[in-house]
């Protein structure tokens, strides 16, 4: 089993939010609907809120945040968004085009139907290498699978 590779925002310990990849949920399968969910542990320390569950994200979801992540750094006051089809990990990053850096989301406990805690940060500028490094590792070592067939 690969190691896994994590995507933190924020801070180490506090006031931040981890998204551990963990490795493909179906490491047989190479089509675009089977293929693509990855196993991960969320977990989230905001203020005195504490939250952490295991989630299934889809592969795309990563990709399509790292372009936007990509574009903050030309343009500051632009807003990244990470969203999921299970609606159970969504959040944003908003700039206020001087380097600093609003990110307000929500983590639910089940998909779809659980828990829900909402939570916001604050970050600069200098958090978006590490973000977009992360983000680029766990692009580079779990990429989109096949296509996906339009309705």
């Amino acid at each position: 089993m690969p190691e896994p590779v994590q995507l933190v925002i924020g801070g180490e310990e506090h006031e931040r939010l981890a998204v551990q990849v963990l490795g493909r949920e179906r490491s047989g399968a190479f089509g675009a609907d089977d293929g693509n969910w990855i196993d991960a542990r969320v977990s989230v320390a905001a203020g005195a809120f504490r939250g952490e569950v295991a989630c299934s994200l889809r592969a795309e979801d990563f990709a399509a945040f790292l372009a936007q992540v990509r574009l903050l750094e030309v343009q500051p006051s632009g807003t990244a968004r990470f969203s999921t089809m299970e609606d159970q990990l969504e959040f944003a990053i908003a700039g206020d085009g001087l380097g600093r850096f609003d990110v307000r989301g929500h983590l639910m406990d089940a998909a779809g139907i659980g828990n829900r805690l909402a939570w916001s940060l604050a970050i600069d500028q200098t958090h978006l290498p590490r973000i977009i490094a992360a983000l680029s590792d766990i692009s580079t070592r779990y990429g989109a699978r096949g296509r996906r067939m339009s309705n």
